[in-house]
Parts: C-alpha cells; sequence; structure tokens
C-alpha cells in the first residue's frame, strides 16, 4: 500500500483545483488567513501540487516497471484514480462552462482547459505503466496494450480503458 501513496497527490490534483476555487469564491476566510488575503497564492499552491504529482508520476514510472509490481495492483491504482477524479472533472466542467459564459471570467475556462490536460497527461502515465505490467506479465496482448496505452491519455475514453485494463489484469496469462 507503500506503492499508493505515491499516486495521492495525482489523484487529489483536481481536488486542489476545486479547493482554491471555494477558497475564492465562497469561504474567503482561509484565503485571509492562511495566504494572507492574496488569492495568488492558491495559484502558487495549484502549480506546486502539479509539480509534487509530476515528480511523483516519475518515481512511480520506473519503480513500477523495474520492481516488477503486480499487474492487477497497478492497473486497480490506476483505475481507482480515474474513478476518484470523475467528480472533480464533472465540477470542473460545470463550472467552465459557467465561466465561459461571460467575457469577465473567460480565463477560468482556459485555465480549466489547461489544468485537465496536464492532469490527463499525469493519468495517462499512470495508465500507460499499468499497460505495461499486463503486457509483461502476458496478460493482454502487445496491440491490446498499445491500444489501451493511447486511450489513457484521451479524455473520458481513459476512464473506459482504465477499466478495461483492470479486468484483463485479473485474467490468467496468455500462453
Amino acid at each position: 500500500m507503500k506503492r499508493f501513496l505515491l499516486l495521492m497527490p495525482v489523484m487529489i490534483q483536481p481536488y486542489i483545483l476545486l479547493f482554491a476555487l471555494y477558497s475564492i469564491f465562497i469561504n474567503q476566510y482561509i484565503v485571509e488567513r492562511f495566504f494572507g488575503g492574496n488569492g495568488l497564492w492558491l495559484l502558487f499552491v495549484i502549480f506546486v501540487t502539479i509539480v509534487i504529482s509530476f515528480i511523483c508520476t516519475l518515481v512511480y514510472m520506473p519503480l513500477c516497471l523495474a520492481k516488477g509490481w503486480g499487474a492487477r495492483q497497478t492497473a486497480f491504482f490506476n483505475m481507482l484514480i480515474k474513478l476518484v477524479q470523475i467528480p472533480a472533472y464533472l465540477a470542473i466542467f460545470v463550472l467552465g462552462v459557467l465561466f465561459f459564459l461571460t467575457i469577465f471570467t473567460y480565463a477560468f475556462s482556459v485555465f480549466f482547459v489547461l489544468f485537465d490536460c496536464i492532469t490527463i497527461f499525469l493519468t495517462g502515465l499512470v495508465g500507460l505503466t499499468a499497460n505495461l505490467r499486463v503486457y509483461k506479465e502476458r496478460k493482454c496482448s502487445g496491440s491490446f496494450a498499445a491500444l489501451n496505452s493511447v486511450c489513457q491519455f484521451i479524455f473520458c475514453i481513459d476512464v473506459i480503458s482504465a477499466v478495461v485494463v483492470y479486468i484483463c489484469s485479473r485474467k490468467e496469462p496468455v500462453q
């Protein structure tokens, strides 16, 4: 389970953005108390979270592949990350659409798209690792692993692919 701690920053990354929005627009006490009334510090917190998530993902990938961590557990962690992030993605999408309606908050929508792309990239790297583990344990074909590796980087399809890869990881090795 210690392995999963490396993936926690990736899992909570979208929720950090929602927390920042909550702190700025709804509960400004948090901004005043912890950030001296300057909401721009929350951008720094988001940036630090992205950097930490990236570092943890880059540490997780080689460890998983070099130490031969199990395909089933790796695929499960990938699926769990993607399923836990669904509510955050829905909230960010709704807020992005609402912010897109006025010219004053248009920049938020652009930031949300950029943030989502970064998050999809990081979770895609975790999914790529899961696909490589499933392939190395001979639980799927090379074309299946390649197709699902690409799907890990496509919004919405990545969740379906993660579930399919997890189901595949539970099978017996193909001869």
